[in-house]
């Protein structure tokens, strides 16, 4: 059963949802209630970040302090090649932003302005 703190603390940032996505399965394998923190949109400029129970973070940065179960790096390494973004279907330019998710994906393209939506994957 998961329980509610009055306040998570931030208790690092990332250079990627990678890197953050594992220190957070870490963190939750050790019995820690983590939270992951992501940036809304290519639009965000915030960091990947993990937050954790105010009392819980001397804990949890001993946690990260020690090095990550292979197992956990193999399952984060699988979980980035399941995608593959679209090429733009105008200019044909690699890695679009991807603006929105909702009942489509909204691209955009950096090097033509190309503006367009596809269908989400059916769950």
């Amino acid at each position: 059963m998961l329980r509610e703190y009055t306040w998570r603390v931030t208790l690092r940032e990332f250079q990627s949802v990678q890197e953050a996505w594992i220190a957070n399965e870490v963190l939750n394998d050790a019995g820690i209630e983590s939270r992951l923190e992501v940036p809304a949109n290519a639009m965000d400029l915030t960091s990947p970040r993990v937050q954790v129970p105010a009392d819980q973070q001397e804990r949890a940065a001993a946690v990260l302090a020690k090095p990550i179960p292979q197992e956990i790096r193999e399952a984060a390494a699988g979980r980035v090649e399941d995608f593959e973004p679209p090429k733009c279907p105008r200019c044909r330019a690699e890695d679009p932003l991807l603006e929105a998710a909702d009942h489509t994906n909204r691209w955009s393209c950096e090097a033509c302005g190309w503006v367009w939506e596809d269908d989400l994957p059916a769950s």
